[in-house]
C-alpha cells in the first residue's frame, strides 16, 4: 500500500498517537548509531579533518577542498560531515548565496585539533577497541573474555604485534591518556626515600619522568616494559627524558628489575587476580628492604543513581576490560582480597580529588615474607 494512503486513513488521534511513539524512541534511536559516529571520528581524526577544517570556532571551508587535500572523494566527504552536523560535531553553513559543503568548527570539532585528544581517539575508534565488542556477547554468556576472538588473534597484544599500525596508534593513545593526570599523581605520592623508582609497565614513561622531574635525590629511574614498545617509541621522535631516565626491556611476568619502589599506572586492572597474583609475585622477589609498592587505579564502586562523568568512565572502562583482557577495575574489598594473596599488605588508600586522575593503593611487604 503507496504510505501516503496509510497516513490519510489515520484519524487525529492515531496520528498523535503515531507521531507521539516516535519522538519517545528518540531518545534509545541515538544509541543505535554509536558505532556509526565512532567510525566517523576516527576518519576524522585520522585525516586529520579538523586541522584542515581551520584553527578557531569561527573557521570555515569547503569539504571538497579539505577532500582534495587527503586524497578523499569529495561528495563522500560530505555526506560523512553532513552526518556528523547533526550531532554537532560541525555546522553545515547553509544560507542565500552559500555554496554547497561549507562546514564550520563546533565546540565537539574542534577537541580534535589537540593532539592528545586526537591521539585517544584513534585509539578508541580504531580497529582493536572497536572490533573488540563484537564479542560481548559471547563473553557475557560463557563469562570468558572473548573480546580478542573478533580481532582474529589469540589476545589484544597478539593483535597489536601482528598490526604495527594498530600498536603504534595503541602506544600514542596511552600516552595521550596518561598525560593528563600524571603532574597529580606525583602530588598525591611521596618519593623522597627511595634510591631506584621502577614503573612497570610505564610505555613512554611518562609518570617516571614527572617523579624523576620532582624528586632529584632519586639516583635511577628504570621505565620497565615490553622491548617492542620501546621499538615504537623510536619511531615516534625523540623523547625529552631525565638524565637518570633508562628504559628496561622484559616481561613481567618472568621478571622485574631490583628497585626500591615500583609504580605500576593503569596495569593491574588488565589482568584477573591470578595474573595479578603472578606479577606481584615477581616484584617481591626483587623489591628492595622497606621497599613501596604504588598502584595507580580506578576504583569501582557501587554506581546506581550516581551518572557523574567518573562513575561512568569506570563503570564503562571496567566492561571493557572485562570483554577485552578478562581484566575489571576493583573496588576497596576486592583490592583487599586480592593483596592477601600475596606477599604484600595494603598501607594505604589515597583517593584523587582531581577529574578522572587514578587513585593510589600503596604496598609494603608483610613482615612474614621479608
Amino acid at each position: 500500500m503507496d504510505p501516503a494512503l496509510i497516513f490519510q486513513s489515520m484519524d487525529r488521534d492515531a496520528m498523535l498517537n503515531l507521531l507521539g511513539s516516535a519522538v519517545q524512541h528518540m531518545p534509545i534511536m541515538k544509541f543505535y548509531n554509536g558505532q556509526q559516529m565512532t567510525k566517523c571520528i576516527y576518519i576524522c581524526a585520522k585525516l586529520r579533518i579538523c586541522e584542515k577544517l581551520g584553527n578557531t570556532v569561527q573557521s570555515k571551508k569547503s569539504c571538497y577542498d579539505i577532500a582534495t587535500e587527503v586524497g578523499a572523494h569529495g561528495e563522500s566527504l560530505y555526506r560523512m560531515m553532513r552526518a556528523m552536523s547533526t550531532e554537532g560535531f560541525f555546522s553545515e553553513c547553509i544560507g542565500q548565496g552559500m555554496e554547497k559543503g561549507i562546514f564550520q568548527h563546533t565546540n565537539l570539532s574542534i577537541q580534535l585539533l589537540n593532539q592528545v585528544t586526537r591521539d585517544e581517539a584513534l585509539l578508541h575508534c580504531g580497529t582493536a577497541f572497536y572490533l573488540s565488542w563484537e564479542s560481548l556477547y559471547e563473553t557475557v554468556m560463557t563469562g570468558k573474555t572473548s573480546g580478542f576472538k573478533s580481532l582474529d588473534s589469540t589476545s589484544l597484544w597478539d593483535f597489536l604485534k601482528k598490526n604495527p599500525e594498530a600498536d603504534i596508534e595503541f602506544t600514542k593513545g596511552m600516552a595521550s591518556m596518561s598525560s593528563p593526570s600524571v603532574q597529580h599523581l606525583v602530588k598525591m605520592g611521596d618519593f623522597s626515600k627511595f634510591e631506584i623508582v621502577c614503573d612497570v609497565g610505564g610505555s613512554h614513561g611518562l609518570l617516571l619522568n614527572e617523579i624523576l622531574k620532582n624528586y632529584p635525590t632519586i639516583k635511577q629511574g628504570l621505565n620497565f616494559d615490553q622491548p617492542i614498545v620501546f621499538e615504537n617509541l623510536k619511531k615516534l621522535g625523540e623523547r625529552q627524558l631525565d638524565p637518570r631516565f633508562s628504559d628496561v626491556g622484559g616481561n613481567f611476568f618472568e621478571s622485574v628489575p631490583e628497585a626500591d619502589c615500583y609504580v605500576f599506572k593503569w596495569v593491574l586492572h588488565n589482568w584477573n587476580d591470578d595474573q595479578c597474583v603472578e606479577i606481584l609475585a615477581n616484584v617481591s622477589e626483587a623489591i628492595r628492604t622497606n621497599g613501596k609498592v604504588y598502584l595507580a587505579e580506578h576504583m569501582g564502586e557501587d554506581s546506581a543513581g550516581d551518572f557523574s562523568l567518573k562513575k561512568r568512565y569506570v563503570a564503562w572502562t571496567d566492561l571493557h576490560m572485562m570483554n577485552l583482557l578478562n581484566g575489571k577495575v576493583r573496588n576497596k574489598s576486592e583490592w583487599n582480597q586480592l593483596i592477601s594473596r600475596t606477599d604484600f599488605k595494603i598501607d594505604q588508600f589515597v583517593e584523587s580529588d582531581q577529574g578522572l586522575t587514578q587513585n593510589f593503593i600503596i604496598l609494603s611487604k608483610k613482615s612474614s615474607a621479608r
